[in-house]
C-alpha cells in the first residue's frame, strides 16, 4: 500500500508569511459548498485560527465542516450567515486575522512562541516537551488538569486529555492529536469547564435541549422519555416536534413549566423519577450489586466506566473505559449474557449487574472466558475481540509498510488485528477489498473502503458501530475517525465482511 495523500500543515505558515497582495487576491473570489482548491485550505486555516474549524486536517473541501465554520464566524460578527465565503467574509476574517496578529505580536516581547500548541503535532504518555507544559496549562484552565507544570506527558495529563475528549465526544484515548488540539484551542473555559458539562445521567445538569438538537444527549433523553411512556417513537438522537410534544407531556404530568424544552428542571426531575422503565420492571433488584441502574447503548457517566472496567476484568473487554455505552459494550454485554444463559439483549439491567458482581467474586471469570472465546456458530472471528485488539492499538505511529505493534500502514494494521483473530487477510488494500464479501450497511468488525490518491480502494478501516471506524493514518497513526466526516464520506466506497 502506498501513503495517502494529505494535506500538509505548512498551509497556514504559508497564508500567515504571504503578503497584503496574497491575501487580497484569497478575497477576490466566493468560495462556496462543492469547491475543491487550494484557496479552500487557505480559509480552512484561517477559521481554524479564528477558533471556528475544528477538523484536525485542512482538505481543501469545502464540505459541511467548512460550511458550519464559516456560518459561525458570520454569525459571530453580524454577517449574512449563508456559510459562502464572499469578498465581506473574507474581509472581517483577515482584518480578524491581522488583529490577532498584532495582539500576538505583543505577547510575543514577553513570553515564547511554545505559547501557541497549533494543531499538528501529537502528543502521547512519555513524550516531554516545551508544548506539554502548554497542554497542561490549556487543560487546566478550562478546569481539566490539577497536576504541576512540568512539560511531562504524565497519566495525569493523559487523564485531564481523556476526561476533555470525553466531554467534547472525540475519540477517547488519552492522545493529544490534531483533532483534540484544535477543539482544545476552540474550547471556552466560561462553558467547558468540568462542572458544567456533566452528562443527563449523573449530578445536577445545566443544560436546556430544544427543537433542532442533536446528538447522545437526544438520544438519552428521548430514551428516558420512552422508559415512561411518554415517547412512543424511534430513539433517533433528533430533537423535533415528537420529542417536543413528549417533553410537554412529561411536563404537564410532574406540574412544571409546559415549554417543551428540556431545560435543568426538566432533565432533572427525568433522572430522579421513581416510575421504572419497562426494563427494570422485568428483572429483580439485587441491593448488593455494584450497581442497580439500567444501562444500554448511549448510556454514559461513571456507572458506564465502572460496568467496562468489569468486563475487562472479566476478559469480555479489550478496549480501556471511555464511560460511554457503544456497541462494543453492547456487545460485550451481549457476550456475558449468552455465556451465563441470561437474555442476551445487550442491556445491563439489574440481573446482569448481579450475575457480573457473582462472576468477579465467585472465580468463575476463568469459565466465562472459556465460553466467551469460542466463537457463535458459523462466525470465524468474535467480534467483540477483535475490536477490542484492535482498539489496543490506538496511538501507534504509522510506518510505511511498518506490521508490527510498533509501527503500522493501513494495510499492515488491518492483516496484523485481522490475522490475532484467525483471519488472514492479502497484504494490500486492495487485495483485502477483493477478498471480502460486499454488504451493503456496515456492521461491528466489517471492514470499511475508501478511495484517496488513486482510483478504487486505496485505504480502509475497521467499522466499530456508530459510525465510527479504527485505521492506520499516515498524519495519525491508529485512530478513531467517523465515517460522516466530510473527508470519509466523500470518499468511502464500499464495506466488506470477513466472517
Amino acid at each position: 500500500m502506498q501513503k495517502i495523500v494529505v494535506t500538509s500543515t505548512a498551509v497556514t505558515g504559508a497564508v500567515l508569511a504571504a503578503p497584503v497582495m496574497a491575501d487580497a487576491a484569497l478575497g477576490d473570489d466566493t468560495l462556496r459548498p462543492g469547491d475543491s482548491k487550494d484557496d479552500v485550505k487557505k480559509l480552512q486555516d484561517l477559521l481554524r485560527e479564528a477558533g471556528h474549524f475544528t477538523y484536525h486536517t485542512s482538505t481543501g473541501y469545502y464540505g459541511d465542516r467548512t460550511k458550519e465554520a464559516v456560518l459561525s464566524f458570520q454569525r459571530q460578527h453580524n454577517l449574512a450567515a449563508d456559510g459562502i465565503a464572499g469578498p465581506q467574509t473574507f474581509s472581517v476574517l483577515l482584518t480578524d486575522r491581522s488583529s490577532r496578529d498584532n495582539g500576538q505580536a505583543v505577547a510575543t516581547a514577553s513570553s515564547s512562541n511554545n505559547d501557541s500548541l497549533g494543531t499538528s503535532s501529537v502528543f502521547r504518555m512519555g513524550d516531554k516537551h516545551a508544548k506539554v507544559k502548554t497542554l497542561q496549562r490549556r487543560l487546566q484552565s478550562l478546569g481539566y488538569y490539577k497536576g504541576g507544570l512540568d512539560s511531562h506527558y504524565g497519566r495525569q495529563t493523559a487523564a485531564a486529555v481523556r476526561k476533555f475528549q470525553k466531554n467534547e465526544q472525540l475519540a477517547v484515548d488519552g492522545i493529544a492529536g490534531p483533532q483534540t488540539l484544535a477543539a482544545l484551542q476552540g474550547a471556552s473555559s466560561a462553558d467547558k469547564s468540568v462542572s458544567s458539562v456533566q452528562s443527563l445521567s449523573q449530578g445536577t445538569t445545566f443544560k436546556v435541549l430544544s427543537i433542532g438538537d442533536k446528538g447522545n444527549e437526544i438520544s438519552q433523553l428521548q430514551q428516558q422519555l420512552k422508559d415512561l411512556g411518554y415517547y412512543k417513537s424511534n430513539v433517533t438522537g433528533v430533537f423535533g416536534p415528537i420529542t417536543e410534544e413528549a417533553v410537554r407531556k412529561f411536563q404537564r404530568k410532574n406540574s412544571l413549566t409546559v415549554d417543551g424544552m428540556a431545560g435543568p428542571k426538566t432533565l432533572n426531575k427525568l433522572r430522579h423519577n421513581p416510575k421504572q422503565s419497562s426494563t427494570v420492571t422485568n428483572q429483580s433488584v439485587e441491593t448488593n450489586s455494584s450497581s442497580s441502574s439500567v444501562l444500554r447503548y448511549q448510556s454514559r457517566g461513571t456507572e458506564v466506566e465502572r460496568l467496562q472496567n468489569e468486563l475487562r476484568q472479566l476478559g469480555y473487554m479489550k478496549m480501556e473505559a471511555t464511560g460511554v455505552y457503544g456497541e462494543v459494550t453492547e456487545q460485550a454485554v451481549r457476550s456475558f449474557q449468552q455465556a451465563h444463559g441470561l437474555t442476551a439483549d445487550g442491556i445491563a439491567g439489574p440481573v446482569t449487574h448481579r450475575a457480573i458482581q457473582q462472576a468477579l467474586h465467585g472465580n468463575v471469570a476463568s469459565e466465562s472466558q472459556q465460553k466467551k472465546q469460542t466463537p457463535p456458530s458459523g462466525s470465524k472471528v468474535d467480534v467483540t475481540n477483535l475490536v477490542a485488539d484492535a482498539a489496543e492499538h490506538v496511538g501507534t505511529p504509522y510506518v510505511w509498510g511498518g506490521t508490527s505493534s510498533s509501527g503500522f500502514d493501513c494495510s499492515g494494521f488491518l492483516q496484523y488485528v485481522f490475522r490475532d483473530n484467525g483471519v488472514e487477510l492479502p497484504r494490500t488494500v486492495a487485495g483485502i477489498y477483493d477478498a471480502g464479501t460486499s454488504v451493503s450497511n456496515p456492521r461491528v468488525g466489517d471492514i470499511v473502503f475508501f478511495e484517496t490518491y488513486t482510483s478504487g480502494p486505496s485505504h480502509a478501516g475497521i467499522y466499530l458501530g456508530n459510525n465510527q471506524f479504527i485505521h492506520a493514518g499516515t498524519s495519525t497513526g491508529v485512530t478513531v475517525s467517523n465515517l460522516t466526516s466530510s473527508y470519509w464520506e466523500e470518499r468511502y466506497i464500499g464495506t466488506r465482511r470477513y466472517y
